[in-house]
């Protein structure tokens, strides 16, 4: 299953991709993320980076908690971030990805624009098949998750 949006923000494709390019920034702009913690806190930001998002409810062990690698990070390509745990909330899926690109809009007369755009690429587990229906309605939670990034990013 893939959902897909994409919104028009008032800053320029390298202010955006920076904001973007680091994890610990999601948790200004996804609604459904507290914490974001690196597995090795001294390796460098970039391809094969792991972290952990933390929900806000996450009472059961390892519920609310996803760890993720970043698969690709380049300006013009875009993001790719994989989900590498199993457990917990990540259990639903066999696979899933987020992938941002960022591409540059004519700009106004006073700003600078950029289109980002968010894919998620999942597969669910045979037995979570039922999900489906659920997991399509989310693209509205993408949108939002997409308005509250511009708010961030334009008020910066």
């Amino acid at each position: 299953m893939q959902l897909a949006s994409d919104i028009v923000v008032n800053k320029g494709r390298d202010e955006v991709w920076s904001f973007l390019a680091d994890p610990q920034n999601v948790t200004k702009w996804d609604r459904g993320v507290k914490a974001v913690e690196p597995r090795k806190a001294t390796a460098p930001l970039g391809e094969g980076f792991e972290f952990t998002t933390v929900g806000h409810d996450g009472a059961a062990p390892n519920h609310g908690r996803m760890r993720y690698r970043i698969g690709q990070m380049d300006p013009e390509a875009g993001c790719r971030v994989d989900l590498i745990s199993h457990d917990g909330n990540a259990r639903y899926f066999e696979c899933a990805s987020w992938s941002f690109s960022v591409v540059d809009q004519p700009e106004t007369a006073s700003n600078k624009r950029s289109r980002i755009e968010c894919v998620v690429r999942f597969n669910l587990r045979l037995r979570y098949v039922w999900l489906v229906p659920i997991l399509f309605f989310m693209k509205g939670a993408i949108n939002r998750d997409l308005m509250a990034l511009k708010r961030v990013l334009e008020s910066a």
